[in-house]
């Protein structure tokens, strides 16, 4: 089974929480052996545990796709600019590790938190994970290769505030759902067959869903 999560600042406990939340949530038992926790990114510059958030890509249960605090992280090393603007978003934790230390969550970030996941959830239904938004067609956005895409897909807010605004947004053809967070909001919003759930910075709420939930909100 998969399950979808908002990152959280605090993850040294991760998998105890994760019991406690689910419990508590889906009235389930997790299992680790077996299920999969998907998360939409931003796993740096949410809180002390930087190191222990990026460790749980070493987990076979843990997955993440690419946010832009990632991408503000990488593109800091060789840009000043851009670290003035990484250390003003949560960055200032890079000041306490080494250069080599750097490279090492900078390389791992790239092996392990890929632009997009998507995940299949049975014969005929999948489910999408990116950042902040997807284009049209969720084809064209896993194919996304050049550094226009890629901003677009990790930084872009319309999608986003069109849905929490109440306007209507067009479905991501080739896709079921789309599960995404970036825009920090106080309850789950819903465009199309897209859902942002970034509910942890505004409400404190530990956002955790699977994957039968997502289906039946965008039904």
């Amino acid at each position: 089974r998969d399950f979808f999560i908002v990152s959280s600042p605090y993850w040294r406990s991760v998998r105890r929480r994760t019991l406690n939340v689910d419990a508590a949530i889906l009235g389930e038992v997790y299992n680790y052996s077996h299920d999969r926790l998907i998360c939409v990114g931003d796993l740096i510059d949410r809180g002390p545990e930087v190191i222990e958030c990026l460790n749980l890509l070493n987990q076979s249960w843990f997955h993440s796709t690419l946010g832009n605090h990632e991408l503000m992280f990488q593109a800091a090393q060789h840009n000043d600019s851009v670290k003035h603007l990484h250390m003003a978003n949560g960055g200032e934790w890079v000041d306490d590790y080494s250069e080599p230390v750097l490279q090492l969550l900078s390389d791992l970030i790239t092996r392990a938190m890929p632009l997009t996941i998507t995940a299949q959830i049975d014969h005929s239904r999948q489910i999408g994970v990116v950042h902040s938004t997807a284009l049209d067609t969720w084809k064209e956005t896993t194919l996304i290769r050049d550094d226009a895409g890629i901003e677009y897909v990790v930084w872009n807010f319309a999608h986003a505030s069109k849905a929490k605004m109440g306007q209507a947004i067009d479905h991501i053809c080739d896709i079921d759902v789309v599960v995404s967070g970036h825009l920090a909001v106080k309850q789950i919003i819903i465009g199309g067959n897209q859902i942002w759930i970034d509910t942890q910075r505004k409400s404190g709420r530990f956002t955790i869903l699977s994957a039968g939930q997502l289906f039946d909100m965008v039904s």
